[in-house]
């Protein structure tokens, strides 16, 4: 005991202000081995409260958002080939390939049936300008869209299927099928082909062919188009079919 404190108790202890020696305290530091005890328990506290159970009101709330998301997403999927129609009805062929050339990824996939598969958008261009080359007066007309999912896939809103019917006068007999068959072949694995490129190419291979015999030539196609998107929306497959022809 250090001199003043013992001087102090033995003072204290004569005046009789001490009746009770056991009742006296102390100054004790915290011991070091009850403060990470203290710490720890009060980590634990903390982790509970900073990390709240989620409320059903929360989870309501997620499930509204991914369905408006799933809502948009279906609702941009469905008009992409709307606009596209709409320029090739009104003959605006440099907006029709603009706006195909911007809805489609760099290398999409195009397949026909009966026809080799081809990447990029060369070739979907060159079909549609044909169609305009061959149907001048063209006009289009979408009859059903279908939204196809693929059970693989954790993104079901993965395709659309449009029915549409296009009629038109044909200039002549040749089928745009073996023209477009024709053209593919000559400019080979040319995939970037610029707008002014693809109208020069299929407006010499129009005039090689002999005009339509016929007066009465209107030609009625009942044809179906898939495309297949990305997570961005981008179209990555363009699958083009004719299904019926009077």
């Amino acid at each position: 005991m250090q001199p003043e404190l013992l001087q102090y108790v033995t003072q204290q202890a004569t005046a009789g202000t001490i009746h009770d020696p056991c009742q006296i305290r102390y100054p004790v530091a915290p011991s070091m081995s009850i403060l990470p005890l203290t710490l720890e328990a009060s980590c634990k506290d903390s982790d509970h409260s900073a990390v709240p159970a989620r409320s059903k009101r929360d989870r309501e709330i997620d499930e509204s958002c991914d369905e408006a998301f799933e809502q948009e997403q279906k609702r941009i999927r469905l008009e992409v080939f709307d606009p596209i129609l709409e320029a090739f009805n009104t003959g605006d062929i440099d907006k029709m390939s603009s706006l195909i050339s911007s809805a489609c990824q760099h290398d999409v996939k195009v397949a026909m049936p009966q026809c080799a598969t081809h990447q990029g958008v060369t070739p979907i261009l060159v079909l549609w300008g044909l169609l305009h080359e061959t149907f001048p007066d063209a006009m289009t007309k979408i009859l059903e869209k279908r939204i196809s999912s693929n059970a693989s896939s954790t993104h079901p809103i993965q395709r659309v299927e449009y029915v549409y019917k296009l009629q038109g006068t044909g200039i002549t007999n040749k089928p745009v099928m073996e023209s477009f068959t024709h053209i593919m072949a000559s400019i080979g694995d040319s995939k970037d082909m610029s707008h002014d490129d693809v109208i020069s190419v299929i407006s010499r291979h129009m005039a090689t062919i002999p005009p339509h015999s016929c007066d009465d030539h209107t030609s009625t196609f009942i044809a179906e188009t898939i495309l297949t998107f990305d997570n961005d929306n981008k179209i990555i497959e363009w699958s083009h079919d004719i299904l019926a022809c009077c």
